[in-house]
């Protein structure tokens, strides 16, 4: 496992300060909404309703903007 990623985009958004309580680490970040991952902690990566598009940066999966929903593309702007 290499990257982090995370897996709960709209809690971590919305409660910044528990931000890496929603990662976990996965093989590779996710280029295209859709698909599945694979995590070193699986049940919290299958638990996750909506799948997003990220690219790495320094070993972190970022998140584009443009492919988040609801509460995290409202919270984006204020976590990054």
């Amino acid at each position: 496992m290499k990257y982090l990623y995370i897996y709960n985009i709209d809690q971590a958004l919305t409660f910044p300060y528990k931000f890496f309580s929603y990662t976990t680490c996965i093989t590779e970040c996710p280029t295209t909404t859709g698909g599945t991952l694979v995590c070193s902690d699986q049940a919290a990566c299958d638990s996750q309703t909506t799948l997003y598009t990220t690219y790495e940066l320094m070993d972190y999966c970022i998140p584009v903007k443009s492919s988040l929903t609801g509460s995290a593309a409202t919270n984006f702007d204020d976590a990054m």
